[in-house]
């Protein structure tokens, strides 16, 4: 049985709507963030107004052009596709 699992709806419900990001929510129960956020969307589906967070961003943009040319000078060939520079 998962972290997020073995805290009550209730207490999940009011930390989740008290927290002011996802990493809120996981200092306080401990457990998984992807863990949470399923079980947030379960309860939207269900009808519970949950809060949304805003996604984390993962790193830095790409920089497509920088990193083609590293890849090139490394011995990789070919072009950037059309699809990549957007």
């Amino acid at each position: 049985m998962a972290k997020a699992d073995r805290v009550s709806a209730k207490e999940f419900v009011k930390t989740w709507q008290k927290a002011k990001s996802i990493d809120d929510v996981v200092n306080a129960l401990g457990g998984k963030a992807t863990s949470y956020r399923t079980r947030a969307i379960s309860f939207r589906k269900k009808g519970i107004p949950m809060k949304k967070f805003p996604s984390a961003q993962r790193g830095a943009p790409l920089d497509i052009e920088e990193l083609a040319a590293l890849a090139r000078s490394l011995g990789g060939s070919g072009e950037i596709t059309k699809k990549a520079k957007k």
